[in-house]
């Protein structure tokens, strides 16, 4: 006797025949689709060379002893910013920086971002922060946020010793108050 557990389902090579390009990477115009290991190159470009996700973006490796941090000349500069460098590896597509306090006592004011892609990764410290729809929240070291676009925040305390990692997309840094 055939199983009736599958009726009012749809057929398994339907529905994935429907979810076709969701687990293919896109093509790239110009992109060989033949894989590229460390010891071959093929079709003029080199996996140690550009990065797989863009079209055009470069390896990138930012050492701990590289750079310095520079104050947030224009947004808030009792914050301080090191660059990681990703903004120029992938053209604008991704930025990266790290942030920690120069001064006590500030706070962001209610502000969002109109990023595609935002995060926030508690290196050390902590962070008071406010979010609309959520309130008031403490972050620690190993705290991890993701902002949808538009998400209304606000840095409103924070360790002597706060340390961020943050990343966004598309690359430019910008703050519009709410």
């Amino acid at each position: 006797m055939r199983s009736t557990a599958h009726r009012g389902r749809q057929p398994v090579e339907n529905v994935f025949s429907r979810m076709r390009g969701w687990f293919e990477p896109p093509k790239h115009p110009g992109r060989n689709s033949k894989t590229v290991t460390a010891d071959k190159q093929d079709s003029g470009w080199s996996s140690a060379k550009k990065n797989l996700s863009t079209p055009d973006g470069q390896f990138l490796i930012c050492r701990a002893g590289e750079g310095s941090y520079q104050p947030m000349t224009g947004l808030r500069d009792w914050l301080s910013i090191r660059d990681l460098g990703l903004n120029r590896a992938t053209h604008g597509q991704y930025d990266a920086w790290t942030t920690r306090a120069n001064a006590m006592g500030q706070s962001t004011g209610r502000h969002y971002h109109n990023y595609d892609f935002q995060i926030m990764f508690i290196l050390e410290g902590w962070v008071k922060m406010y979010y609309e729809d959520q309130g008031e929240v403490v972050l620690e070291k190993g705290d991890f946020v993701y902002h949808p676009r538009g998400q209304i925040h606000d840095l409103m305390d924070y360790s002597e010793d706060i340390h961020i990692l943050e990343m966004a997309s598309p690359a430019f840094h910008h703050s519009i108050d709410a």
